[in-house]
């Protein structure tokens, strides 16, 4: 009984072809995608606004507090990625934020999970006749 249904499973392999599970694996769709993730730190007011940009498409992640942030578009591995700052939080007082670890020529497999946002708040120079600062209008 063993024997006859190691025979008829051969023969279903034999039928059915040797490229039909590789028909799957290389569809459209099935490439390895991973996620883009890291940390904020110093963000003293909302929001801050990343955005994410690469060949799989672009998302925007508003974040209002310290701490983790994964972006939720999935980016193929292999591909060209970056992350920048699109909006600074500028009220009750400006920040700037410095990234670093944030783009790479080929996102590995796996994805990035250490993205690093560091805010600071920027002192005013109210030696400086720039009105703009300091909350004048």
């Amino acid at each position: 009984m063993r024997t006859m249904k190691t025979m008829m499973t051969l023969g279903w392999l034999l039928l059915a072809g040797p490229g039909m599970a590789q028909d799957l694996v290389f569809k459209t769709g099935f490439e390895n995608r991973f996620l883009v993730a890291g940390s904020v730190t110093g963000l003293s007011s909302s929001p801050l606004t990343l955005s994410l940009i690469s060949v799989s498409g672009n998302e925007t992640l508003a974040i209002n507090n310290n701490g983790r942030f994964v972006f939720e578009l999935p980016v193929l591995a292999g591909h060209a990625w970056r992350v920048e700052v699109a909006t600074l939080p500028s009220q009750p007082q400006t920040q700037s934020c410095a990234l670093s670890q944030n783009s790479g020529p080929a996102l590995p497999v796996g994805g990035v999970d250490d993205v690093q946002v560091d805010c600071q708040v920027q002192a005013w120079e109210w030696d400086v006749m720039d009105w703009d600062q300091g909350g004048w209008q």
